[in-house]
């Protein structure tokens, strides 16, 4: 896939996060993050807004009424609405094969949110201290770039590689997991069928 295109679609992952600022929870956790959304913009970047759409309008009704209740780890739309749907457009996978694989890495990308909690709990404590001491510089810096650099990390990176491999990625997930057995035996319920996987 083209660099500029993976990296397009990996920043749309990333502004597809309730800390990203972009008007609170409305213009990412709300909007962007919407599969349905994330179809029409994959779709209009690679070409092919009809598969685009219909990927989006699959996964969307799968996770229609999904809701996070308290600090429990659900599914993350963004990697579904984004890496997700750029892959099954560009390996011409069927919707029940992007919800499938999608699934899988939604759900280890929800983890992503605890790790960012905690790095915000540091830049909140550090920014803090910043109001204390009056100074604006750090004040910006805790508030904007460490927050903005660990979203970068957990979302833009791992979509961007994601979207890197293209047709490698589904069989890599699969053996990846597959080495994660001895490890932790539950990772084979991530792993989708074979026949869900591009040649």
């Amino acid at each position: 896939m083209n660099v500029i295109i993976c990296c397009v679609i990996s920043l749309c992952c990333m502004a597809a996060h309730y800390f990203f600022p972009l008007y609170g929870y409305t213009g990412g956790n709300y909007i962007l993050a919407k599969p349905l959304v994330g179809g029409l913009i994959c779709g209009v970047l690679l070409g092919d807004v009809k598969t685009g759409l219909e990927i989006g309008c699959a996964i969307q009704l799968t996770y229609l009424s999904y809701m996070t209740i308290g600090g429990a780890a659900t599914v993350d739309q963004g990697f579904l609405a984004y890496p997700i749907t750029a892959i099954a457009i560009m390996t011409k996978m069927d919707a029940g094969s992007a919800i499938a694989l999608g699934t899988a890495v939604a759900i280890i990308a929800a983890y992503g949110n605890s790790l960012l909690r905690t790095v915000n709990l540091f830049a909140n404590n550090r920014y803090q201290a910043a109001i204390a001491a009056g100074d604006k510089k750090k004040q910006n810096f805790y508030y904007f770039a460490v927050p903005l650099f660990a979203l970068f990390i957990v979302r833009f990176v791992p979509a961007f590689i994601m979207m890197y491999l293209e047709r490698r990625f589904p069989t890599c997930w699969r053996s990846c997991l597959k080495s994660c057995w001895p490890v932790c035996p539950s990772s084979a319920a991530l792993c989708p069928p074979s026949e869900f996987l591009c040649s």
